[in-house]
């Protein structure tokens, strides 16, 4: 058993968050195979392919959706603070292929300097999956995005099913990395007990609803899945795809350049 962590009390406080999410669970939700489902909705607006050369389905977003993105609560993001191409993330801490999505985008805001990464959770592959999410959601509330970030590629860096105790057990290990540097953990005095607490309040829970009711409304059926220019993407592209999608929103703010 995890210190300091009573997994029963965790079991018993999370049936209030699966009744809330339990519709939205099943929004969607398919078997992946080869790293990519298509989603509700999908087609192939762009030309598109991924690492194996299949066509990556994707989709025109109605902008009155996508523009809820920037105000969504629980979100974090990094990357470049004035950039060029904005790119998001839809994901699930249970999603296999989204280990290599991890690695692709660390990457890629290592050698692009006018790149941003929003990172929104949907998990809909499972109930454990909620919970660490929440565990996320905490870390941003209570010690800031980097914490976060750093929790999220921990994750990603790690074998075996994501539940709360997992989620917890790398919450600790980031959090005793960043507690000092970070400004976010020295004004609140952020504890791993605050992280447990906020990781199960109404605040977190109602976060995390909202993030998987516009992916759900955004049609974001697939981990990983990615927004940008207005367009959703269902599937990991892999790291050239992903790299031509990028150098694209830079030249033509569309996903695919045109002639």
């Amino acid at each position: 058993m995890l210190e300091g962590f009573d997994v029963m009390m965790w079991v018993s406080r999370r049936t209030a968050l699966l009744g809330g999410l339990g519709a939205l669970f099943a929004v969607g939700a398919r078997a992946q195979a080869s790293g990519q489902t298509s989603g509700q909705g999908a087609d192939h607006w762009y030309d598109l392919k991924d690492r194996d050369g299949a066509p990556l389905p994707n989709m025109r977003l109605p902008v009155e959706l996508t523009s809820e993105i920037e105000r969504l609560p629980g979100m974090f993001w990094m990357g470049a603070a004035q950039p060029d191409v904005t790119i998001i993330e839809v994901y699930d801490y249970n999603c296999p292929w989204c280990h290599a999505t991890a690695r692709d985008l660390h990457a890629l805001m290592a050698d692009a300097d006018d790149v941003r990464v929003g990172f929104m959770n949907n998990p809909i592959l499972s109930p454990a999956s909620a919970q660490a999410a929440k565990v996320e959601m905490a870390l941003l509330r209570t010690m800031g995005p980097q914490v976060a970030y750093d929790f999220y590629r921990a994750m990603f860096s790690r074998k075996g099913r994501a539940d709360g105790a997992a989620a917890l057990a790398a919450a600790r290990v980031v959090m005793d990395g960043r507690r000092s540097e970070t400004t976010e953990g020295k004004k609140n005095g952020a504890t791993f007990a605050n992280v447990q607490r906020a990781a199960d309040d109404e605040k977190t829970v109602q976060a995390l609803q909202a993030q998987m009711k516009l992916a759900a409304s955004l049609g974001m059926s697939a981990t990983p899945s990615f927004i940008t220019g207005g367009v959703g993407i269902q599937g990991y592209p892999g790291p050239k795809t992903l790299g031509r999608i990028i150098a694209a929103m830079r030249d033509c703010e569309e996903p695919v350049c045109k002639g």
